[in-house]
């Protein structure tokens, strides 16, 4: 992905949808990345990026109990090197010179659990898309 050897063995070829969905935040420059695959895109192209939201609900709260614990896959996959924000997302792709057409909050599962509980988790997702949020998806292209 950051290697421009290996878009440059692409031999000039343009793609009309180039896709990194749950890869960015793996990468240690994912600007990078973005830059050297912009230059794959066709003149119509875009991207379809699908980052995951740190800023949940669920990790706020465990923030506030002072847990940062890494685990085999979700959130705080032990393999990723970058986490993100709605905020620092959208800086990533203005940074990579981006122009947003589209955006969706992707949300989690309904919440389970007692009543009480399902009631609180969906009170606080009511509250705000944002930090309900499991995962931001946009659609882009080259703002050039």
């Amino acid at each position: 992905m950051t290697d421009p050897g290996a878009w440059s063995a692409l031999a000039g070829r343009r793609y009309d949808a180039i896709v990194f969905c749950h890869v960015l935040e793996h990468l240690t420059d994912p600007l990078l990345a973005l830059r050297l695959a912009s230059e794959r895109l066709s003149a119509r192209g875009r991207f379809v990026i699908v980052l995951p939201n740190v800023a949940t609900w669920r990790m706020r709260w465990l923030l506030l109990q002072g847990r940062w614990d890494y685990a085999d896959e979700g959130i705080l996959d032990r393999t990723h090197v970058c986490f993100y924000t709605h905020k620092t997302a959208l800086e990533l792709m203005d940074r990579a010179g981006l122009r947003i057409e589209r955006e969706a909050f992707l949300a989690g599962l309904p919440p389970s659990g007692n009543a009480v509980r399902r009631t609180l988790v969906g009170a606080m997702r009511s509250l705000s898309s944002v930090a309900s949020a499991q995962a931001f998806l946009f659609v882009a292209a080259p703002a050039g």
